[in-house]
């Protein structure tokens, strides 16, 4: 065996003993903790008894088994592994095991239309797919045009047929021992699929590095207040298989020695129920909408759920009202740490708004403002122009740029989309912010959201705060629409509460008191419910292609 002992760059590290492999976090656990857990899976979220509570001796031994029944196969290094799972502790093993054997996992939201599942399926062209049996009859058409079989299913929701191999069965037909697999940090073990809030999401390249660094920062993070990093529990119920909760959830968990808990899908009744019941310490909760829905279930329940056990919660995208933040602070531990999280897929580290490290800012001025907080400490992040240079000073608005270790390597097969993100040598996020006096970043709006009317620009994310700081609103949604007279017509989408009586006109005055005229919605259109991302974002393009031909006259 030769070892390089006397360069001092360019050099390699992809052994077994000094690499950086995703595939690597249940390994290193196992010679200090073997029999702590290490995943717990909500009821509906395994398949197989044996896998509801995987200790991480369990795990890794699993994780091997099918790393080493997928080479079996005749897979080689960088070929693509096809995911067709909701959560489940199945789906994880299956994708900790498909880094071990340095592969590439593609996971596929589940949620998404056929089209778009097309267009990752060519862009990818797998060649092994793993699917839940209450999906195969949703994807096996669109295999089938492209030549692909399903190879493996996991019995949830269906039975396997006999033109695939149960997953257990797969698992059970190789050995438990890791593979010999040389595996660099830079190589990509992951392609993430944005989460198509434009009409067809990019793959994003995600390499063992960057999930590395992104799980010890969050794990950081969201095991404060714990005396041990090893008593961290993490709990989740909205998607770590196909979301980029992947890269901040499981991993910190497996890095910590702590223990993942997931559920199938979003349940405010289960996850509340998990919290209690398992003593989660760490929860992330998706948009502060989800988190209030969560907060109101448990006061509607007070006295079955206990929340003692929580010292951090994350949540995302819009802010979150004081009222909330403060019975937080009553029903759960003393310590708890509630913070906003503003990121994406492309560059998780993202800001951070700490609510008690800002409680002047966050109760003076939350949630009409949305504010992000500051760059987490491993991301330089700057304002630029559009011609690349760099805006300095408080108050002024430009398009928010990142540099970190903790950043995507790509879009997959898009050369064009990849250096349009990275003009500049800096990653273009797409959102628009300011910092104020004290370099608190605070949300303008997504660059391609804001609405031009009569010559003014209005920043769809204001108005929606606006709207949803009214008492009967549960949640809004602000778009322009193309108007002849004013360029764009601002129109507004609410959720109203339920048996509210609200009425367009109410709104609208209540709206008009608070706005300027030119940001006052024209319309407001109550709706149930709002096309969405796995994570809670409103799928804003689907909203304007629904309605485009009911607006077009407005004047």
């Amino acid at each position: 065996m030769a070892i390089d002992v006397t360069s001092l760059y360019n050099r390699r590290r992809d052994n077994r003993w000094d690499r950086v492999s995703v595939g690597d976090f249940l390994e290193r656990v196992t010679y200090s903790y073997p029999h702590k857990e290490a995943i717990v899976a909500y009821e509906g979220a395994y398949a197989y008894q044996d896998f509801a509570r995987l200790t991480y001796q369990e795990a890794e031994n699993a994780a091997n088994q099918f790393a080493n029944s997928l080479l079996a196969t005749g897979l080689e290094r960088g070929d693509r592994v096809l995911l067709y799972c909701d959560n489940s502790s199945e789906a994880m093993i299956a994708k900790l095991g498909i880094a071990k054997a340095g592969l590439v996992v593609v996971p596929v939201n589940t949620m998404v239309a056929l089209d778009v599942t097309a267009h990752i399926i060519e862009l990818t062209e797998p060649k092994f797919v793993l699917a839940d049996a209450e999906h195969v009859s949703t994807i096996s058409g669109l295999l089938n045009e492209k030549g692909i079989e399903i190879n493996v299913v996991i019995p949830l929701g269906g039975e396997v047929s006999n033109d695939s191999q149960d997953f257990k069965a797969f698992l059970e037909q190789s050995s438990p021992s890791a593979p010999e697999i040389r595996i660099h940090g830079d190589d990509i073990w992951e392609i993430l699929f944005t989460s198509g809030t434009t009409s067809m999401p990019k793959g994003a390249m995600i390499s063992h590095h960057n999930t590395y660094f992104a799980s010890y920062n969050y794990g950081m993070k969201l095991s404060r207040g714990l005396h041990l990093e090893t008593d961290y529990k993490v709990a989740s119920f909205l998607p770590v298989i196909y979301h980029v909760a992947d890269q901040t959830l499981p991993g910190s968990a497996f890095l910590m020695g702590g223990t993942l808990l997931i559920g199938r899908k979003q349940s405010m009744e289960g996850l509340a129920d998990m919290i209690s019941r398992e003593k989660v310490s760490a929860l992330w909760a998706g948009s502060s909408e989800s988190l209030r829905d969560l907060i109101e279930h448990y006061q509607s329940h007070e006295t079955v759920y206990n929340f003692k056990s929580l010292t951090s919660i994350i949540y995302g995208y819009t802010a979150l009202a004081p009222r909330y933040h403060d019975t937080l602070k009553a029903i759960c531990s003393d310590q708890v740490l509630i913070w906003g999280s503003f990121s994406q897929t492309e560059a998780i580290a993202g800001f951070r708004f700490f609510h008690d490290q800002f409680a002047e800012h966050y109760y003076q001025n939350c949630p009409l403002t949305n504010y992000l907080g500051k760059p987490d400490p491993s991301l330089a992040a700057a304002l630029m122009t559009d011609e690349g240079d760099l805006i300095e000073g408080p108050g002024k608005t430009g398009e928010v740029v990142y540099r970190s270790p903790q950043m995507f390597s790509g879009y997959y097969k898009n050369e064009k989309a990849t250096e349009e993100a990275l003009a500049f040598g800096w990653f273009h996020s797409g959102d628009l912010i300011q910092f104020d006096d004290h370099h608190l970043a605070k949300m303008v709006d997504r660059d391609k959201d804001i609405i031009k009317t009569g010559g003014e620009s209005v920043s769809s994310s204001r108005v929606e705060a606006i709207l949803r700081s009214h008492d009967d609103v549960r949640n809004a949604a602000v778009l322009g629409f193309p108007n002849d007279k004013w360029g764009e017509v601002v129109v507004g989408f609410v959720i109203k509460k339920d048996n509210s009586k609200l009425t367009e006109s109410e709104l609208i005055s209540y709206g008009r008191q608070r706005l300027a005229g030119f940001e006052t919605p024209k319309s407001i259109v109550f709706v149930k419910e709002f096309p969405e991302t796995v994570a809670s974002k409103i799928l804003k393009y689907k909203l304007k292609e629904d309605y485009m031909e009911a607006f077009r006259e407005i004047q």
